[in-house]
C-alpha cells in the first residue's frame, strides 16, 4: 500500500501511548463492557507491558493518519523446545488486529497482516496463529491462513480473579 496519506510501519517506544489508546479502543470493542477500574488498569498496565517486550516478544505494525494510530496488528513471539515440527521453536500469535471504524474497508489490515507474515519469514518463525472472528476470517484467508485441525483438544486453566 502506497497510499501517502497513511504511514504503515512498526511502532518503536515513541509509539506507546498511541499504541494503547488503539488496544484500548480494540478492547472497548470487544468486551461488553469494561469496568471503570478495569480501564484504569489497562490505562496504567499497558504502557509497561509495551515497554518491557515492544521490539522483542511483542512486534506491533501500525498505520498511521497525522499522526494517529488508526490500524494496528500485533504479534506475540514466544518459544518452544523444538521439535519435528517446530525446526526453529519460534511461534507467532496475532493479536489485536484492529481498525478505527472510521477507516475500514480500506485494506488497512490486509496491509497490516502482510507486514507480520514477511517479519515473522526473516525472524524464521516457525508458524503464526491466530484466532478470527467471522468476520475477520476472510481477511486471513486471502493472506494464505487456514483453518487447521489437530488431535488435540484446546484446554485452559483460568485463575480465579481477586
Amino acid at each position: 500500500m502506497n497510499d501517502n496519506k497513511y504511514i504503515i510501519s512498526e511502532a518503536g517506544k515513541n509509539d506507546i501511548p498511541e499504541l494503547t489508546r488503539i488496544r484500548i479502543e480494540y478492547l472497548l470493542e470487544a468486551f461488553d463492557s469494561i469496568s471503570h477500574e478495569e480501564l484504569y488498569r489497562l490505562q496504567n498496565e499497558l504502557p509497561l507491558y509495551f515497554e518491557r517486550n515492544l521490539g522483542k516478544s511483542c512486534i506491533a505494525f501500525i498505520v498511521k493518519d497525522s499522526g494517529r494510530i488508526v490500524s494496528s496488528a500485533i504479534l506475540v513471539i514466544y518459544e518452544r523446545p523444538i521439535s519435528p515440527a517446530l525446526s526453529t521453536g519460534l511461534i507467532g500469535e496475532i493479536v489485536s488486529v484492529y481498525t478505527n471504524s472510521l477507516y475500514r474497508r480500506q485494506g488497512l489490515c490486509s496491509e497490516l497482516i502482510k507486514q507480520l507474515i514477511e517479519y515473522g519469514r526473516i525472524k524464521r518463525i516457525d508458524r503464526i496463529n491466530l484466532s478470527a472472528t467471522p468476520m475477520g476470517a476472510t481477511v486471513y484467508e486471502k493472506q494464505g491462513f487456514k483453518c487447521y485441525h489437530t488431535p488435540y483438544i484446546d484446554m485452559r486453566y483460568e485463575y480465579a480473579k481477586e
